[in-house]
């Protein structure tokens, strides 16, 4: 293999775990999740390396794009990940924009990708159909993406269709079984032997918006929670405040005397009428949403 480099390093991150998966079927000697270690190797076949704490003298630490680009030489073209029906198909079996792969069985046909982990290779159809519709590349993926749950199947485990879910990391201790695997944020996950985009894709700018507020209407005032902090008419409610207001309806200390009174309503902010059941449902759905 010739390169541009004689003597080069890379530091230790997820993309090169990824690549050393999807390239070299897991088979370098080493463990690339270190992200503090160089990682180098004089194996023409990429599969022999040593790696350490310090940086090797006399070296060229390289970024992953640039062993990409140097090293490896590869395509940064997207690859195309499948075809998108253009309509609805067979009697609305199959839906618009349901996504066409390459059939491993049939090598001149392609196969939706329905919402589960099985094919419905009754829907199949030939390449020279559907590589007349739009194409869907292959997109990638990094730690702290919004991503939208598409469909869940049989590997995505703790999320359901419409999710909003942020990539925490590409290693799942839980499930080490499957080539592919993916923990979110809240700690859902998923994992399996196909890739798992084709269970979610990147979430639009609206998508994410929507996912980081819930709309509520109270005592006829439209709330905004978001993680962390609520507001109502441009300004914040504290928590902590509507927690500490929920006694006013049942009891008021003052000093060393305590009086039982009879509180139906109070006035929250610059607007009175909010009634005890107005002040839980809004703790309810706020720690419903930030939990």
């Amino acid at each position: 293999m010739e390169t541009k480099l004689t003597k080069w390093c890379i530091k230790g991150c997820t993309e090169l775990t990824q690549w050393d998966r999807k390239h070299k079927d897991g088979k370098c000697n080493v463990n690339f999740s270190y992200h503090e270690r160089y990682y180098f190797t004089n194996d023409e076949n990429l599969l022999k390396w040593d790696h350490q704490v310090l940086m090797p003298e006399n070296h060229t630490l390289l970024t992953f794009e640039q062993f990409k680009e140097k090293i490896l030489n590869m395509n940064t073209e997207k690859k195309v990940l499948g075809y998108k029906a253009p309509f609805d198909l067979f009697g609305g079996k199959i839906k618009k924009e349901t996504i066409y792969r390459k059939s491993k069985i049939e090598t001149n046909e392609y196969c939706p990708n329905l919402d589960s982990y099985k094919t419905d290779f009754s829907c199949n159809l030939p390449k020279e159909i559907v590589e007349q519709w739009e194409k869907v590349y292959e997109e990638e993926y990094k730690i702290g993406d919004f991503v939208y749950i598409t469909n869940t199947g049989f590997s995505i485990k703790g999320a359901k269709k419409g999710d909003v879910k942020v990539i925490k990391s590409f290693k799942n201790e839980y499930d080490t079984y499957y080539v592919n695997n993916i923990i979110f944020e809240d700690d859902s996950y998923g994992g399996c032997d196909e890739p798992l985009t084709q269970f979610f894709r990147k979430a639009t700018k609206e998508e994410i918006q929507a996912s980081q507020q819930k709309v509520i209407t109270v005592n006829n005032t439209e709330i905004i929670i978001k993680k962390g902090s609520m507001f109502a008419v441009d300004k914040e409610f504290n928590i902590d405040y509507l927690l500490s207001i929920q006694g006013i309806f049942d009891t008021k200390v003052y000093h060393t005397k305590t009086w039982t009174i009879n509180v139906e309503t109070v006035k929250l902010g610059c607007k009175t009428g909010w009634t005890k059941e107005n002040i839980n449902t809004i703790i309810t759905k706020y720690q419903e949403f930030n939990n």
